[in-house]
């Protein structure tokens, strides 16, 4: 369902913001909630294969799971949960000051994908079930999908100064 809000958010933003924030995720919110429960409803299906318990996985899981706290740790230092759930891309306005290039921004432009793609992999080595392994090779993909709508509707937003951002500030892979 996450997968699909943010795609939603991101390419239908005009509606979403003459909409506001309550009608949105009064939206989005049931049809995550529908999702879950079919998933739930499958569980015994989707999770048929498993791999059972392996130190190696879980040294692995436990790995990601600290790469991804970390990363989520520096993101807190920019933006409220409020944010990091789509709000702000909600508001009708924005200034160039809302745009966050310091910290784990000034190194990456995407570190809240980076995370989720890596806490993703770190459930599945913990878990160890075909399904999550899926899923988590599917975050990939979803990322690789979405970030294009997300910047294109970015530089709408922001102009120039995101334009700048861009150019000095790699998507994905840091620059030491």
């Amino acid at each position: 369902g996450v997968f699909l809000y943010w795609f939603s958010i991101h390419r239908f933003v005009k509606l979403w913001r003459r909409l506001g924030p309550k009608v949105t995720l009064g939206i989005h919110l049931p049809a995550m909630i529908v999702m879950a429960w079919g998933v739930w409803f499958y569980r015994y299906t989707i999770l048929s294969t498993e791999y059972g318990t392996n130190t190696w996985t879980i040294i692995v899981s436990v790995i990601c799971f600290g790469v991804a706290g970390v990363i989520r740790f520096k993101q807190a230092k920019q933006f409220s949960n409020r944010t990091l759930v789509g709000i702000s891309e909600l508001q009708a306005q924005a200034d160039e000051d809302d745009l966050v290039t310091e910290g784990i921004y000034a190194r990456v432009r995407h570190p809240r994908y980076i995370e989720l793609v890596i806490a993703f992999f770190a459930y599945a080595f913990f878990a160890n079930y075909l399904a999550l392994y899926i899923v988590a090779v599917l975050s990939i993909v979803w990322v690789v999908l979405l970030v294009p709508v997300e910047e294109r509707e970015l530089h709408n937003r922001f102009g120039e100064a995101y334009q700048r951002y861009c150019e000095r500030t790699p998507r994905f892979l840091p620059r030491w």
